[in-house]
């Protein structure tokens, strides 16, 4: 097989793998909607920054 072909495949594996195990996620986390939402938006934020951070110090 092609190696782009490969790499297709891996990431549908990988896709499946994640999108069936936010069920059981979604079994144990055990806090409050608004609570969760405060941590994926805390999150996102440092993600946000942290990549537009990356690309100042390596475009100077």
């Amino acid at each position: 097989m092609k190696k782009e072909i490969k790499r297709a495949y891996l990431e549908m594996h990988v896709a499946v793998f994640l999108w069936g195990f936010t069920a059981i996620l979604g079994k144990l986390i055990s806090l409050e909607e608004i609570d969760l939402l405060s941590i994926i938006i805390y999150f996102h934020k440092f993600i946000i920054i942290f990549s537009c951070l990356e690309k100042y110090l390596l475009s100077s």
